[in-house]
Formats: structure tokens, sequence, C-alpha cells
């Protein structure tokens, strides 16, 4: 959740200004939006599940757990990879050259919540026991009350 909240939250800033969510309209944002560019690609690798990053934990979790179903472990390993293209296709068009300078688009409390995104999904991603153990309280009253 934290990663789709953090890939929907840099989204919303890059369209805000004006740049149409297409690879070509994204072409360079690292150097207009260093800060909204590194959220969006740390939210999508966490999505994908790389390591010690947000949802590896589960990510490895479903994996481990196709120990005789082969066939499942295909399509779950199918899906990954054609996720992962479309994000190398992301990080291609973010980073790709442009003439233009380095700027800092965002605004400072974009740059916090940006930053404080990015640090939940890592932590999240290092520590995924500890973080189980302060959360499940949480989670418990949470599913109690519904």
């Amino acid at each position: 959740i934290a990663g789709l909240a953090l890939l929907s939250y840099t989204f919303s800033i890059i369209q805000a200004n004006n740049i149409p969510l297409t690879f070509s309209g994204i072409n360079g944002v690292l150097k207009r939006f260093p800060f909204t560019s590194v959220g969006l690609l740390i939210s999508l690798f966490s999505i994908l599940g790389f390591p010690l990053i947000g949802s590896f934990p589960i990510k490895l979790a479903i994996f481990l757990s196709f120990k005789n179903e082969l066939i499942s472990l295909l399509w779950f390993m199918a899906g990954c990879s054609g996720i992962g293209i479309g994000i190398y296709r992301i990080v291609i068009s973010v980073s790709a050259p442009v003439e233009e300078r380095w700027n800092i688009g965002e605004t400072v409390p974009q740059i916090v919540i940006i930053t404080l995104g990015t640090l939940l999904l890592l932590v999240l991603g290092a520590f995924p026991e500890n973080v189980v153990k302060i959360l499940g309280g949480l989670i418990t009253q949470i599913s109690v009350i519904n």
C-alpha cells in the first residue's frame, strides 16, 4: 500500500505540472523533478518486489509458496518479468538526456512527503519483522472493527 501511495503521489505531481503521463511526456523528468523521479522509481521497484524495498518480503513469501506448483511459479515469474520490462522503460524515459539544466521543481512539502515515503519503503523492506511487531496490534484492531 505504501508503494502504491507513493507511486500515485509522484504521478500526481508530474501531472499537476502539465506533463503528460506517457513515455515521451516523461522524457528527462529526472532533471526537472529529481525527488519526484526518485520517489517514482523507488515505488515502482517496491511494487516489483526488489530486495530491501517495501514489498520484497511479501513477494519472497509468494515465490516460496510455489514449492510443487511449477506452472503457477512460471506464471508468477512471467508477471514479474512483464512488470520489470515496464519499469525498465520508465527508467529509460525518466532519465533520458535532455538539454535542460538540473532544477528542483518540487515544493518543500512535496520533497518532505516523497522523502518520508521513500524512507518508509526502505524501512519496510529492511526490517519487515520489526514492522510487523509494531503494526501487528494495529492491524488486529482494524480487522476487529470491520
